[in-house]
């Protein structure tokens, strides 16, 4: 929650003030390549920690890193904003008709990003039977097979049209979801996050381009705009969570993986989304 409102607020209007709207994919997909390569080694760096030294000095190292990061962002301009919306009235705003469109893809877009985020590595976990080194290299290799792609489709959202991307991103990604909810074997695995990740990388650079140009063009609406889709992914993360306490109870764990595949095809409601300043 914490991070919510004091991080990822404000570094997104960061991103959308920033970045230039005709070279905004270009700049996303790099930043996000440099996400990749540094995040090669991390997988395999945990698990070895993991299993030389436990849990606690993984967390350690990772509190670290984090802290590291933070110190290029005080040296970014000042970027003094005014929210004018009220308590009450910025929850009535992501229920409105204006910001519905934004507000039902963010929700997907929050929920979806929970099952990945928890459900998927207990999946991982399971099929490979505990072994968190082999666990750390499978996820190095998915992510080292992803780089050239973030780069590629990076460049292609400043050419072709968002909304295509999106369309076809989405049911990509979604069949992913479908594809990892089947599988049992290590090899399946592999073919289903390796599709499932060419379908991420061409939904969510185009999706974060979108909702980058959408902030910007609200002009001085740009905080306001940014707060209702932080409170938009948290209402679908904290929804999905508690369906998946039930689902995950009464079902096996690959059916969060149908739910998820069917939630993702919400996130195409943001091209319906046009701002007002």
């Amino acid at each position: 929650m914490l991070v919510s409102v004091l991080y990822w607020s404000p570094i997104n209007i960061d991103m959308a003030d920033f970045t230039k709207k005709n070279k905004r994919g270009d700049q996303i997909g790099k930043f996000y390549s440099v996400q990749i390569l540094v995040s090669i080694l991390a997988p395999i760096l945990g698990g070895f920690l993991i299993t030389k030294h436990g849990y606690d000095i993984s967390f350690g190292v990772g509190i670290l890193l984090m802290l590291t990061s933070i110190v290029p962002l005080l040296f970014l301009p000042k970027h003094k904003v005014k929210f004018e919306f009220g308590f009450i009235e910025t929850f009535k705003k992501v229920y409105s008709k204006q910001y519905r469109s934004m507000t039902i893809s963010m929700m997907a877009y929050g929920a979806e990003d929970v099952v990945g985020v928890t459900v998927w590595p207990i999946f991982l976990y399971i099929v490979f039977s505990g072994n968190y080194f082999n666990v750390g290299g499978f996820a190095s290799i998915i992510v080292l097979i992803s780089l050239a792609l973030q780069l590629f489709i990076g460049r292609k959202t400043d050419s072709v049209s968002k909304k295509k991307l999106i369309k076809i991103g989405s049911g990509v990604y979604a069949l992913g979801w479908v594809f990892k909810g089947l599988v049992e074997t290590v090899a399946g695995v592999f073919a289903a996050s390796t599709f499932h990740s060419l379908g991420s990388i061409i939904l969510r650079t185009p999706i974060d381009v979108l909702s980058y140009d959408q902030a910007a063009d609200s002009g001085h609406y740009i905080d306001e705009y940014t707060l209702l889709r932080e409170i938009s992914l948290t209402i679908g993360r904290a929804s999905m969570l508690l369906l998946l306490i039930f689902v995950t109870y009464y079902y096996s764990i690959g059916v969060s993986f149908i739910i998820a595949a069917v939630v993702s095809l919400g996130v195409n409601q943001l091209v319906n989304y046009h701002a007002e300043q």
